[in-house]
């Protein structure tokens, strides 16, 4: 059952471009090659859960409902979905504010500690307003300076945001446009176009939940008694 190679010739698949990659993200590496009549969801909610936390265990699910739909429309099964034994909680919505004086001092404080990539995700997101993706996945080439004040922008007008493509700008503020500059002086390489900036102590970009690990290790340390699911 090879998802891409199977749905990607269907013209009315072409609205689920998106589905198909979650798809591939969370469920194809697992159920990808077995046969869809043998499948057995067993405990692999729960492992999504405990690895990526309760939002995308329950995002993944609602992919994978969606998608069984679509296998019976093409006949690939016949059978009822297997997760419909499954209870799918949804998680609580969110409610956590951070004020400037908050995120700031988790800023210093990840510089302070090392996670100097995560230190310039934060000031940017917070400077920006840009959701944490979009500053995770900041190339070298969506960086330039705004003649009018000399301060770094990221400029992802081509391309867009991650999850929506929607074209935007973000100017960094004056303590951002230091950290980000001393952060890329740092780094002691010259950085072509497509070069991931924000990077991991260890010098690899940040995926996805390495950049939420790494949050929820920084929160620890500057909160001990805080007991939120800080996932980003």
């Amino acid at each position: 059952m090879n998802l891409n190679s199977s749905m990607g010739e269907a013209s009315f698949v072409e609205p689920y471009e998106g589905l198909v990659a979650g798809v591939g993200k969370r469920i194809e590496p697992v159920f990808g090659t077995v046969d869809p009549n043998s499948i057995s969801m067993s405990e692999w909610l729960t492992v999504v859960e405990q690895e990526c936390g309760r939002d995308v265990a329950h995002k993944a699910m609602k992919v994978w409902r969606a998608f069984w739909n679509i296998m019976r429309l093409l006949r690939y099964t016949q059978l009822s979905d297997p997760s419909s034994k499954v209870t799918n909680t949804a998680p609580a919505p969110r409610h956590q504010r951070y004020s400037q004086v908050g995120a700031l001092r988790l800023a210093k404080m990840a510089w302070r500690l090392g996670y100097r990539g995560l230190a310039c995700i934060i000031i940017t997101c917070w400077d920006t307003g840009f959701q944490p993706g979009d500053a995770r996945t900041a190339r070298s080439k969506h960086f330039g300076v705004d003649p009018t004040n000399n301060r770094l922008i990221i400029d992802r007008s081509q391309g867009g945001r991650e999850k929506t493509g929607v074209a935007v700008i973000g100017t960094l503020s004056r303590l951002g446009d230091v950290m980000v500059r001393s952060y890329i002086a740092g780094l002691g390489v010259e950085l072509h176009g497509e070069a991931f900036l924000f990077r991991t102590r260890a010098g690899s970009p940040y995926a996805e939940m390495v950049l939420s690990h790494d949050f929820q290790d920084l929160r620890t340390k500057v909160d001990p008694e805080s007991s939120f699911n800080y996932a980003i």
